[in-house]
């Protein structure tokens, strides 16, 4: 889920029954990387749900006129 899109939650089915831990951050600075990426690793976190562009560095222009206007949310750089 990202900022820029609406979500309907219903607390009792999506949350509180199956005891799900929900962390919302604005952004994550540099220094936490490395414990994100081991908990993705860790829990075999679906990546493959949560990002919604896979590009290029070529497309990097793109990439960021895509966030700023909030038409993308997750993106990946390939190399």
């Amino acid at each position: 889920m990202g900022e820029s899109r609406e979500v309907a939650i219903n607390p009792s089915d999506h949350l509180l029954r199956p005891m799900t831990t929900v962390i919302g951050a604005w952004y994550f600075p540099i220094w936490q990387f490395e414990a994100i990426a081991r908990f993705l690793v860790d829990t075999k976190m679906p990546i493959d749900t949560i990002v919604s562009h896979r590009l290029s560095l070529d497309d990097a222009p793109d990439a960021f006129r895509m966030l700023t206007e909030r038409s993308a949310e997750k993106m990946v750089f390939e190399l």
